[in-house]
């Protein structure tokens, strides 16, 4: 599978995730920009994340001055992708 095809599958996958938990319109947008810019910044792009690559992600948002609130999207955004749709075995 390509790296379009892999994150096509992952966001259809996140989004029909936020769907099911009736998650509102608002937050599900900030969710999906997160995992979205996550996914775009990954270094292997064409294999599935692991939870390695989402803590790095977040160690660099650290750095980029975000409030505390969107800091915070990002951490549940992807922290509902790991324990999700990630690997079971890879989530501690």
């Amino acid at each position: 599978m390509n790296a379009t095809d892999l994150h096509t599958h992952i966001l259809q996958r996140y989004q029909n995730l936020l769907h099911e938990r009736l998650v509102s319109r608002r937050a599900s947008e900030d969710y999906l920009y997160w995992v979205r810019r996550f996914l775009n910044e990954r270094h292997t792009p064409d294999a599935m994340p692991d939870t390695g690559e989402v803590a790095r992600f977040l160690r660099t948002l650290k750095t980029d001055r975000l409030s505390s609130s969107a800091e915070r999207r990002a951490e549940v955004a992807l922290e509902l992708l790991q324990v999700e749709l990630m690997d079971p075995s890879e989530v501690a």
